[in-house]
């Protein structure tokens, strides 16, 4: 776990303005405000709501345009509609952040934890860094 938390430190310390743009859930609000990370989201906390509103996909496409942001994340056994229309929208890539609360059956049976996940989540994050 240390080494995990000191990579993701390393990631944000030497991040130029990075912002989290997730158009979904937002199940991250803790890990963000622990590793100073601004962010912006399709929905507050692990909503239950389905549908995002007009608005919030402006919102969504206005930040990203008014950004140095290349990529929108989704999470785990999400349909990805809304990140579709905001990288239709904008251009910009999507990626899988999992928040670690769902597993699908490969990943259960491949023996994924909590660590190999967020190790993924690093690897990733790294990789939009130094796009």
């Amino acid at each position: 776990m240390d080494k995990l938390d000191g990579h993701f430190r390393k990631l944000f310390d030497s991040a130029d303005d990075f912002t989290l743009i997730v158009a979904d859930r937002f199940p991250f609000r803790y890990f963000a405000e622990e590793y100073g990370v601004d962010y912006f989201a399709a929905f507050s906390g692990c909503s239950s709501e389905t549908e995002p509103t007009l608005s919030t996909y402006n919102e969504l496409i206005k930040t990203v345009e008014n950004s140095n942001v290349k990529t929108v994340f989704y999470v785990e056994m999400s349909d990805q509609k809304t990140a579709d229309v905001v990288c239709g929208e904008t251009g910009c890539d999507k990626r899988l952040l999992h928040s670690c609360h769902n597993l699908s059956k490969d990943e259960f049976q491949s023996g994924y934890t909590y660590l190999k996940l967020m190790n993924r989540n690093a690897d990733t994050i790294e990789e939009v860094l130094n796009k």
